[in-house]
């Protein structure tokens, strides 16, 4: 067990670029429908509303928020406008402005276990960003906000797999133990259960990243079999899954497989070579085997890649290694001196 000497990467639930599902012939028929619609009566909120949602992919996100300020300037308080444009921001990566609008939404109406999801989604991303930027106690306190909209979301009866994935990242961010792995296993399963039924492709989860909450939450109960086998359930899903080869990794590091470690560690290097996490993990393989001076370079360089957020763990992992390799020096020394 022990603290965590090498870097666990995290995922998001939702794949946040949002699909408009079949582009096909359908879709351009509802669209010109809504069109034709605006045209006719181009205050109509509904409208406006279920013609921005139709719009509601990357490339065309910007005019749905056009569309749905438009909707908001006639009816500032119209809670669907407000999550959808919430959404629009959400979809185009603007985290901090979908969280204004779906508590600007919830403010109106409180119940709306999927606005509260959406938000709490949205938290969650922001938290990670400001670890990484090493914001630790405002990170804490979204955490906090987080786990309480997902719980709230699961109160009122939400069923999208998307907030039972959180609550068990959130969970885990906590150190809330045991009970997290309920909320990955119930996301899943819901996730299953809207495959097989055609649901909305855009209320699905990537399973791999479920996957990834529960090895981790796992490995932090020191179940270092069973957090193996997420991660290879993980791997099924999606082999190229960057975040699950770095953390699949450091656990096998952990569990002494050194070269089973090295295999994951190589794969996930093909891909991203410049990950300060990568390298970071790879220095601390090294050191397990006793490769202090080449720990060290690693170290040095994932400390150069982050620049102006230097991440606790790895400047902490550079103070232990410089340690030991004065402590090894001067071990060396002291053998020079009584043989000489």
């Amino acid at each position: 067990g022990g603290s965590m000497r090498w870097i666990a990467l995290f995922l998001l639930a939702s794949p946040l670029a949002w699909k408009s599902v079949s582009r096909g012939l359908e879709w351009r028929d509802e669209l010109t429908l809504f069109e034709s619609a605006l045209d006719v009566c181009p205050n109509s909120l509904k409208v406006l509303n279920n013609l921005a949602l139709k719009l509601l992919d990357r490339e065309t996100a910007a005019r749905a928020g056009e569309l749905l300020d438009k909707a908001l300037d006639l009816h500032p308080e119209y809670p669907s406008a407000l999550f959808n444009r919430g959404l629009v921001h959400y979809v185009l990566k603007q985290h901090e402005l979908a969280v204004e609008k779906f508590e600007s939404s919830l403010k109106i109406e409180e119940h709306q276990p999927k606005t509260r999801a959406y938000l709490a989604q949205s938290l969650l991303t922001i938290a990670y960003e400001l670890q990484r930027t090493g914001h630790w106690d405002e990170a804490e306190e979204l955490l906090g906000r987080t786990l309480m909209q997902a719980d709230a979301s699961i109160t009122q009866g939400c069923e999208l797999p998307l907030v039972f994935h959180v609550r068990c990242a959130v969970g885990h961010e906590l150190k809330l133990g045991e009970e997290s792995l309920w909320y990955c296993d119930a996301a899943v399963q819901l996730n299953d259960v809207k495959k097989a039924r055609g649901d909305d492709e855009n209320e699905l989860i990537l399973v791999e990243n479920t996957y990834n909450a529960a090895a981790l939450v796992l490995r932090s109960l020191n179940r270092f079999e069973e957090a193996a086998q997420m991660y290879k359930l993980g791997l099924e899903a999606n082999q190229e899954c960057f975040e699950l080869l770095v953390n699949a990794g450091g656990l096998y590091g952990d569990l002494g497989q050194y070269d089973e470690a090295m295999s994951f560690y190589s794969k996930a290097l093909q891909m991203s070579p410049e990950s300060p996490e990568l390298i970071t993990n790879i220095g601390w393989l090294l050191e397990l085997k006793g490769h202090l001076v080449e720990a060290r370079q690693h170290y040095v360089r994932a400390l150069e890649l982050l620049g102006d957020y230097p991440h606790p763990q790895i400047v902490n992992n550079l103070k232990n290694v410089e340690v030991r390799i004065e402590q090894h020096h001067n071990i060396q020394v002291d053998d020079v001196g009584l043989h000489g």
